[in-house]
């Protein structure tokens, strides 16, 4: 259903005007998108989650410009992935959590393994690890002790593709191990997936 060289705004018409950006681009951090997280600093009530379709409807409000033209160059990119997970959504007409579910933790056995967003969509999580950071004062400090405003931690929590996979070691164990197999990934995939990209340059992004 889905192709590597098709059209982002196939999926997401919305985002037409940001041009001939594919999925390949989304998949390789060569599409010259601005990072969302610096849109919603900038511009969104933080007393409001975002989400995927929120980064969207935000692009075509304030329509931030695009850091190079697609293939260019590569630029580590969250949009990117936020955007991937979108299009899943959209075509799959599921959840981004329940279509890995489905797809691949499931028939990998990984059972301790979820889409988990603890402040957009808490819910009871057996033995969950909860995340510490510095303050300004250099104390380590639970996450959510920052309040609501701090971007990292609260806000952004309704956005799944570049985070909000939960695991355990043994489940990312049987996730490496099925990539040494055919289990999930053919091999002809699976040599796309571990190929360098190359941009427009012919400069490879390792």
């Amino acid at each position: 259903m889905l192709a590597y060289d098709d059209l982002t705004s196939k999926y997401i018409p919305e985002l037409s005007d940001y041009g001939n950006i594919t999925v390949k681009h989304l998949l390789q951090h060569t599409s010259g998108l601005p990072d969302y997280m610096d849109l919603f600093i900038e511009n969104w009530d933080k007393g409001h989650f975002v989400t995927n379709e929120t980064i969207v409807t935000e692009f075509v409000k304030h329509k931030p410009v695009v850091h190079f033209q697609p293939g260019e160059r590569y630029e580590y990119s969250n949009t990117g992935y936020a955007l991937l997970a979108l299009i899943i959504e959209r075509v799959a007409k599921e959840s981004f959590g329940t279509f890995l579910k489905n797809k691949i933790f499931d028939p990998l056995g990984m059972s301790n393994t979820s889409v988990y967003q603890s402040r957009y969509a808490p819910r009871v999580l057996k033995n969950y690890t909860v995340g510490y950071v510095t303050d300004s004062l250099d104390n380590k400090v639970a996450a959510d002790g920052l309040g609501k405003d701090h971007y990292y931690y609260y806000y952004l929590d309704g956005v799944v593709g570049d985070g909000m996979v939960n695991s355990t070691l043994d489940d990312l164990f049987k996730w490496d191990r099925a990539l040494y197999t055919e289990q999930l990934v053919n091999a002809t995939d699976k040599e796309l997936i571990f190929q360098s990209g190359v941009t427009a340059t012919g400069e490879k992004t390792d």
